[in-house]
Order: structure tokens, then sequence, then C-alpha cells
């Protein structure tokens, strides 16, 4: 299900917008605006992703151990 959501661009953000879904990037304008809140929502968790890899790193903890021996593994040693 959807809702429909009332937004204000300006005219530059809507050119930019049309110019998105005339290069194909999206099918439509709603499509579009789906896509660039996808984008945002991947984008926030990335950079909390990144903020406990940085905690992590700086405690000295191990920050993938399910991962320890790969590189022996690729370089055909394991």
């Amino acid at each position: 299900m959807t809702q429909q959501v009332a937004v204000r661009l300006k005219p530059a953000e809507i050119d930019t917008l049309d110019a998105l879904v005339a290069e194909g990037a999206a099918p439509n304008r709603s499509a579009a605006l789906r896509l660039g809140v996808a984008y945002l929502a991947r984008r926030r968790r990335y950079d909390a992703e990144q903020e406990v890899l940085a905690r992590h790193a700086a405690e000295g903890a191990e920050l993938y151990p399910e991962l320890a021996g790969l590189d022996q593994f690729g370089a055909g040693q394991a």
C-alpha cells in the first residue's frame, strides 16, 4: 500500500528529477523519489555500521573474526 505525500521542490530540483526519469534512472517521478529515499536509508545504515566498526577498531576488537584466515585461503595456503 502506498500513501500520497505532497512535497515542494525548487524548479532546479524538478528539472533534475525529470532528467533522471528521461535518462531511465526511474520510470516516473514517484519511483525516482522512492529510489532517493531508499538511497538515504541505505546511507544511514552504512554510516551507523561505520561508526560501530570505528569504535570496535579503536577498542582493538577483531572486526570480522569469521573471516580470519581468509587471506591465506585466497593465496592457496589454507
